[in-house]
């Protein structure tokens, strides 16, 4: 995207892309390849190379190229070449000393493909890949977007690119990580749809992306629906997991497991074990499923439901969203304009307000949409499979201690770090509420709502005291708001603790 001063009014862009969009379509149906090239031809002004070339082939030589190269650090080019050879030795949409880049020119619009990553057997495979370097294609690609068309901004459309999963450091990139060293300081904006925090995250994390929220797809019920949906959240924690901790990826895992066989997966996809590879093949299962069980359709940008499919979207929200009044979730619901108004504004420069992400039928603050959503909602540590773990963890330190001393400890000192609390979801915290002989209570949202006792019959010991030094919190990670939550939760079951008595 060249110059917002483009739009001159809000949704001009979105008027044109989608006026376009339906020709090209139409076109392709009613006319096939042949009539789509045609009407390309006589839309776009341009040269254009042979017949089978469906889009603008643009001259970008090898020399014009280099000078780029300067911008971008030695280290960069060194493993591209260690990985696909010398640009003049590759065959990889390089032609004639001329490396193509498939666009539709609008002028100071272009509309362009992501590159792909690689070729080979199964090249979806290469999407996640964080070992395969970028080809001189990929990388020619983002020089020309900066130093060749000279954009002020690039929209990433579609979930996900392959620009944030490009190798390079997790998180902190430098200078030589290749996600880092591709998109430059181009702003990158990005409608992502609500519910797919984890990817999010990491197009924030990794590149840069400024997200810009959209809907789900309106929904109403549809029997077993709901529970397959369960299991899709249920992976993408566990996908999350396996970055973080491999211990809380297993206990997913084991709920993974559990589920599937409850829902008959296993035998309808021939699964002997559930493991790792077994888990994407679900999530793939899970994705077609969706869209088996979608009556309403894809959400339009910045469009909002309307009719019947809102009347029953609002109510299905409702049922899980009791204490929220109807009025304000429809009034939610039908406010998709901020999702155009706040990319338009990104455009302009304007800041994108943050917002809780997911879906609404689980967090209701996720609405209204277009908002750079963040992921971590410290209203639901510890998860319960984090408190599980962390239950296990208090069992095993108190066994221990009584195996050597003969006794069951007073006090237990444990160190909080911030960090930790995206990372296991708070497993630590269960473990502190456990020792204390208290376990937290979860809302129909699993938000923790409160602690309450263990029975004495169950905890079967003495309530031990918990040292929580206040230094150790590391505030100033940015996880202050979150460490507050934890600290009162605590506090809570410090409290209540205080008020038993250590009778089994």
């Amino acid at each position: 995207m060249k110059g917002y001063h483009y739009l001159m009014k809000t949704g001009h862009l979105f008027t044109i892309l989608a006026q376009y969009s339906e020709c090209l379509i139409k076109t392709v149906k009613n006319h096939g390849l042949k009539g789509f090239i045609r009407f390309i031809r006589e839309t776009v002004s341009g040269p254009w190379p042979d017949e089978e070339t469906v889009f603008r082939r643009l001259n970008r030589n090898f020399q014009l190229r280099l000078e780029w190269c300067k911008h971008i650090v030695s280290d960069y080019n060194e493993k591209m070449i260690a990985e696909w050879g010398r640009a003049e030795n590759s065959e990889m949409m390089i032609r004639d000393n001329e490396i193509i880049i498939p666009c539709v020119n609008l002028g100071n619009i272009v509309l362009v493909p992501q590159p792909v990553r690689g070729w080979g057997d199964d090249p979806q495979k290469l999407y996640h890949s964080t070992q395969l370097w970028p080809h001189h294609q990929y990388t020619a690609f983002y020089l020309w977007l900066k130093h060749g068309f000279k954009a002020d901004a690039m929209i990433s459309l579609g979930t996900h690119g392959s620009h944030e999963w490009l190798p390079g450091k997790q998180a902190g990139l430098s200078q030589s990580c290749a996600p880092e060293v591709l998109i430059q300081e181009l702003p990158n904006l990005y409608p992502y749809i609500m519910d797919n925090i984890g990817e999010g995250l990491q197009a924030k994390r990794r590149g840069r992306g400024v997200l810009i929220d959209y809907l789900i797809p309106a929904m109403k019920k549809a029997g077993i629906y709901e529970e397959y949906r369960d299991m899709g959240v249920l992976i993408a924690e566990y996908n999350d997991a396996l970055t973080r901790s491999a211990e809380l990826a297993e206990q997913k895992l084991r709920r993974i497991k559990d589920m599937v066989k409850k829902l008959g997966l296993d035998k309808d996809l021939l699964l002997e074990e559930i493991d790792e590879e077994a888990v994407e093949e679900l999530e793939h299962y899970l994705v077609e499923l969706q869209e088996a069980y979608a009556p309403y359709g894809m959400h339009t940008f910045g469009i909002s439901p309307q009719g019947e499919e809102l009347k029953e979207f609002c109510q299905l929200v409702k049922e899980r969203n009791e204490e929220v009044a109807l009025s304000e979730i429809e009034k939610n619901l039908t406010s998709c304009y901020l999702e155009t108004d706040r990319l338009i504004g990104g455009l302009e420069g304007k800041y994108v307000p943050s917002a809780q992400g997911n879906d609404p039928l689980r967090n209701i603050d996720a609405i209204p949409t277009g908002n750079n959503f963040y992921g971590f909602d410290p209203a639901k540590v510890p998860s319960k499979d984090a408190y599980k773990l962390g239950k296990k963890q208090a069992q095993e330190m108190v066994e221990k201690y009584l195996k050597e001393k003969g006794t069951y400890p007073e006090k237990i000192g444990l160190i909080f770090w911030s960090i930790e609390l995206q990372r296991n979801e708070g497993t630590q915290v269960g473990t502190a509420l456990h020792l204390l002989g208290m376990k937290p209570v979860w809302d129909k949202n699993n938000k923790v709502s409160g602690v309450e006792p263990i029975p004495g019959a169950m905890l079967n010991r003495p309530g031990i005291d918990v040292h929580i030094p206040l230094p150790s919190t590391g505030s100033g990670s940015g996880n202050g708001v979150a460490l507050a939550y934890q600290r009162e939760l605590l506090s809570e079951g410090s409290r209540a603790a205080g008020k038993r008595t250590n009778k089994k």
